[in-house]
């Protein structure tokens, strides 16, 4: 979902000075500008923040009440910025009056909503995160926030629009939601080895036919007709073995086998992975329930479940 920033849709009220960074390689750099400001359309007061996204400058909104918590927040004065997903966040300082402070990125949203579920060992507070009613990521405003389990966070995100190279979803799967961090794949098989094999064998076939074909055109007249090249024993072995290859041009065939991924990442450019069965036997759905599961429960515990336990399900 696209959310567009314009100022124009604002009656700016009063101009903030922005944080000045002291230290490391952006030392002297400014951040974080902020303005009150009026929504005209709807004559709603709020505050909008200047962010960073790289090269990118970003706009996120914040209720009144709550930007003097956001500011100042466990007193580091904290510079945020926008993540690769679109969060707008910080990482406290580390040193030794803060030790007790975790270097994990703080999401502005959670600190609004005094809500950290993925850094608490509490099971049912796990269970539970903050979404953001309108879709939009850069819009903090308490109003627009709210504390819901996954199934909720689910429904509300819509579909998510996939890669334009992503593979086409089997009819069991269009329309639905996938869970968070699991991505659908399939890939070519064949009973005998995979479809290089099947393809190395039907060009071997076609080999061996040519070559009867020159062999046996040696002894023949001259005036043998085409019906008998057809009904020859080269030509059926050939046709055996091109029965034997699984069709390749459809998804719905047997040459595809479908399964599902889940990645997550971990920190330190490290990521977490997960690949589910890739068994013909066992349904596509019951694949995608056990994606399901493992995406709920790594959310709960910040761990994949075992395998035992992904194949009850």
């Amino acid at each position: 979902m696209s959310h567009t920033f314009s100022w124009t849709d604002y009656e700016v009220i009063e101009e903030f000075d922005p944080r000045v960074i002291t230290q490391g390689r952006y030392a002297g750099e400014e951040r974080n500008r902020y303005f009150r400001v009026v929504e005209i359309a709807t004559g709603e007061e709020m505050y909008i923040m200047e962010l960073r996204q790289k090269l990118n400058i970003r706009y996120c909104l914040i209720s009144p009440e709550d930007i003097e918590l956001v500011l100042f927040y466990n007193d580091e004065n904290p510079v945020y910025c926008v993540n690769e997903g679109g969060y707008v966040c910080y990482t406290p300082k580390r040193n030794k009056k803060s030790i007790n402070i975790s270097a994990t990125p703080q999401y502005m949203h959670q600190i609004i909503m005094d809500h950290f579920g993925h850094m608490t060992n509490d099971t049912d507070q796990r269970k539970m995160s903050i979404d953001h009613i309108n879709g939009n990521k850069l819009d903090n405003r308490r109003s627009n926030l709210r504390i819901v389990d996954q199934s909720e966070q689910n429904r509300n995100r819509g579909k998510v629009s996939r890669h334009r190279n992503a593979k086409e979803l089997p009819e069991e799967l269009k329309g639905v939601v996938f869970p968070k961090y699991i991505s659908y794949a399939a890939e070519n098989y064949s009973v005998k080895g995979g479809a290089k094999v099947a393809k190395d064998a039907l060009k071997k076939s076609k080999s061996s036919c040519s070559a009867d074909a020159r062999s046996s055109s040696s002894n023949s007249h001259s005036d043998d007709n085409e019906d008998d090249d057809e009904n020859s024993p080269a030509s059926a072995s050939a046709a055996a073995n091109a029965e034997d290859i699984p069709d390749q041009e459809s998804e719905y065939a047997p040459g595809f086998r479908h399964f599902f991924r889940f990645e997550a990442k971990i920190g330190g450019g490290k990521r977490i992975r997960w690949t589910s069965t890739k068994s013909m036997k066992v349904p596509l759905l019951r694949k995608l329930e056990q994606a399901r599961f493992v995406s709920e429960y790594y959310q709960a515990h910040g761990e994949l479940p075992t395998k035992d336990m992904i194949d009850e399900i």
